[in-house]
This record gives structure tokens, sequence and C-alpha cells, in this order.
């Protein structure tokens, strides 16, 4: 993998991170199509990870706010 498929996975995988925290779906709508033009094998690895990683942010962040109560 070389710089350029490097640089278009950081970008898109932000991208889809940022429409995920502002709209509630992107990761998947984002990043997919991306990956899959760079090099099919990305598909669904990294977007699994990545999926992971911003789910575990809003655990971390949010997670204070759950109803916890039942």
């Amino acid at each position: 993998m070389g710089p350029v498929e490097v640089v278009v996975f950081v970008v898109s995988t932000a991208a889809g991170a940022t429409v995920h925290a502002s709209v509630g779906i992107g990761i998947g709508l984002v990043v997919g199509p991306a990956l899959i033009a760079v090099d099919p094998e990305f598909m669904p690895g990294p977007v699994i990870l990545a999926t992971m990683l911003l789910a575990v942010r809003h655990l971390i962040v949010d997670g204070r706010h759950a109803d916890t109560s039942t």
C-alpha cells in the first residue's frame, strides 16, 4: 500500500467519522466505497475497526448520559 492509498483511507475514515458523529450513519456509507475503490481487500476489516473505535469513543465520552436504571 502506497502513500496515496494511506491518505485516501485516512481522509475517508475521518470524513465518515464526522458524518457518523453528526448524523448517526456514515462510516459504512463514506468509507466503504472509498476503500473498495482503493483495494477490495480492505473490506470489511478496516471499516469494522474504524466503527468499533468510534463506538468506544462514544461510550467513553457519552456513556455517563446512558440510562442504566433498568
